[in-house]
């Protein structure tokens, strides 16, 4: 079978996100005796498309589409067609995400009427941010309809919030803002419907990571078509181990940076207050984006680290040194990181996105707060200060909770395949 996946970007750039998942399924494809190959984008690109073999694998790349997230959706830039030059006629395309990619690549690819998967792991196709929560002051996810008029204001807010004062106040004066929204009203206007026929034309099947996600999304689209709800898996490690609590301190571990989505700000309000009430009783290790987050207010504490991004190779290594994992986020579809956190015996607290729920069982192995709520993150972490047990109560139960292996979550997707292809 010859496999094409469409990610943004390759693992070797990205180590986060689809990027990791596409090289999994193209690594346990290959084991099955599959052609496959990645297609992605690449800035630094002088020609049309190149491909290139590493491992087994075809890597091919593809000039991006600037301004992706307004240009991607206009009428005119969905009519012709770019045409790219594969490493074999693929049996099966299954898209994961095509941020930066060029319409006309999908227009074309398309046009080789061969089963196309979307794999929809976040909400790139309708909202300009990716990821909808801006609407609100709190960060909360946007109403249920999104729409070209809430975007647009949304985006405009969003620039005119970013500006320094004497660009805001030029901004006022010129009435700039307005005319923003108004720049962005006519560019995302077209953008539900050429979606909508993407999944009605293009799209033979859909797969959601997590059925809470599935609702969100089909409450945007009101269309019959076949889907499936495949979780994501991990490596499982042959030498899990359970590691119980003993030490004075508390291990604490954050990994998203200070990316908005992830819930930076609530980590930081959190962990200033705990750290200052609790000095001698909280460890804490932040990864990602290391110049910003040092620079945070939490750079005053001697017991918080900061270090760049992990490397997903070594993730149960950084892991093993952690009791509590923290994800505070305001949008996730899936939470690959709480299944990471449970295999290697880190209580998951947790904010309720889309999934959370799904592999978290309240109180038992692990906790669920409210999103965007640092005063219930600071209680749950106050009650397992006050009472250590708790904590040990909950790493002990961790241990029974199931968790889908990398393995047989492809062997779901490839079953997928196989029913597609003749």
């Amino acid at each position: 079978m010859n496999i094409l996946y469409i990610v943004h970007q390759t693992l070797f750039k990205d180590n986060s996100g689809t990027p990791v998942v596409a090289d999994q399924y193209a690594s346990l494809a290959l084991k099955k005796n599959c052609n496959v190959c990645i297609l992605s984008s690449d800035h630094n690109l002088v020609k049309n498309s190149e491909t290139i073999k590493l491992n087994g694998i075809y890597y091919t790349t593809v000039k991006p589409l600037e301004n992706w997230s307004t240009e991607a959706f206009l009428k005119e830039n969905n009519l012709e067609q770019i045409e790219v030059s594969l490493p074999f006629n693929p049996d099966i395309i299954h898209i994961l995400d095509w941020v930066s990619i060029n319409p006309g690549v999908i227009k074309y690819l398309a046009s080789l009427n061969k089963p196309m998967i979307r794999h929809f792991c976040g909400f790139e196709d309708l909202c300009y941010f990716q990821h909808p929560f801006h609407n609100h002051e709190d960060n909360s996810l946007c109403t249920e309809k999104i729409t070209p008029d809430m975007c647009s204001k949304c985006i405009s807010e969003k620039e005119f919030k970013g500006k320094k004062l004497l660009k805001k106040i030029k901004s006022i004066l010129f009435r700039e803002k307005e005319l923003a929204k108004r720049k962005y009203h006519m560019k995302l206007s077209d953008r539900e419907n050429i979606v909508n026929e993407y999944i009605k034309l293009q799209y033979s099947h859909l797969i959601f990571p997590s059925k809470s996600f599935s609702n969100f999304f089909f409450s945007h689209f009101k269309l019959d078509k076949p889907y499936n709800v495949i979780h994501h898996g991990i490596n499982l490690d042959k030498n899990k181990y359970y590691k119980n609590y003993h030490s004075e301190q508390i291990n604490f571990i954050y990994t998203g940076g200070t990316a908005e989505r992830k819930g930076w700000k609530i980590i930081e309000e959190t962990f200033y207050f705990l750290l200052k009430k609790y000095p001698k009783k909280i460890n804490l290790r932040i990864y990602g984006h290391k110049k910003k987050t040092s620079k945070s207010s939490l750079k005053k504490f001697k017991n918080v680290d900061f270090f760049e991004s992990f490397n997903h190779n070594k993730l149960n290594e950084i892991l093993s040194w952690a009791d509590i994992g923290i994800l505070p986020s305001h949008f996730e579809t899936y939470g690959l990181i709480i299944r990471e956190y449970i295999h290697n015996n880190v209580v998951p607290i947790s904010s309720n996105f889309f999934g959370a729920n799904e592999i978290i069982e309240d109180e038992k192995n692990g906790i669920i707060i409210k999103k965007n709520n640092s005063q219930e993150l600071i209680r749950s972490i106050e009650d397992i200060i006050n009472d250590p047990q708790k904590l040990n109560n909950i790493k002990k139960k961790i241990s029974n909770t199931k968790i889908k292996s990398t393995e047989i979550e492809f062997d779901e997707i490839f079953k997928l395949y196989q029913s597609y292809v003749i």
